[in-house]
Parts: structure tokens; sequence; C-alpha cells
């Protein structure tokens, strides 16, 4: 068992985990900060002919947008924050990551944000 921690407590925080991201990315103030870098960044690729201008957000952008925020928080959440705090010790005595738990917990957290 990873880190002591059951199957149902690991349910429960990768389902918390998926419901504060989602409800991070829908917060107000959240959304024109990122539009404000996303908006600098399509600037510096038009202004080298790598991209058209965008002034103003479409819905189309803001949903792109929001699937951006999402996807690379979960990429971190997934592949960074995990490995980190569900881990078992090795033959060796060291502790690692623990695979199994890991690949469930992602199951749980990609399963709640699909809901």
């Amino acid at each position: 068992m990873a880190s002591g921690h059951s199957q149902n407590e690991i349910d429960a925080k990768a389902r918390a985990t998926a419901d504060l991201l989602l409800q991070a990315t829908c917060e107000p103030d959240m959304l024109a900060p990122v539009w404000e870098a996303y908006a600098h960044v399509r600037q510096e690729l038009t202004r080298r002919d790598l991209a058209p201008v965008t002034d103003a957000p479409s819905e189309q952008s803001i949903q792109r947008l929001l699937f951006e925020v999402i996807a690379f928080a979960a990429f971190i959440i997934m592949g960074q924050e995990l490995p980190k705090r569900l881990t078992r010790k090795s033959p060796l005595g060291d502790e690692e990551p623990d695979v199994e738990w890991i690949r469930y917990a992602n199951t749980q957290f990609l399963n709640r944000l699909a809901h």
C-alpha cells in the first residue's frame, strides 16, 4: 500500500484534486491574467509572422485556453506531484514511486475530470 493510504483515501483525494482544479479554472479572476499572457504570446507570434492577430477572446479561444490550462495542470499533478506522494519501499529499502497506485490515482483523477 502506498504511503499508508487506503484505496478509499486515494479515490477521495483524486476526486477532490480534480474538483479543485476545475473550480480554480472557473474562478472569475483566473481567466483575465491567463488570457493576457496568452494574448502576449500570440502578439509575439504575430510579430514574427507565425500566427494571426487575436484582439478579443472568442468563445472558442477561451475554451481552448481553459482546456490547455487544465491539461497542463493535470500533467503536473499526474506526472510530477503524485509520484512524490505515492511511494513505497523498494526491495533495497529506498523510497520509490508506487507505479500501481499512481496509475490507479491518475485513472480516478482523469475519470473525475471527464465527469
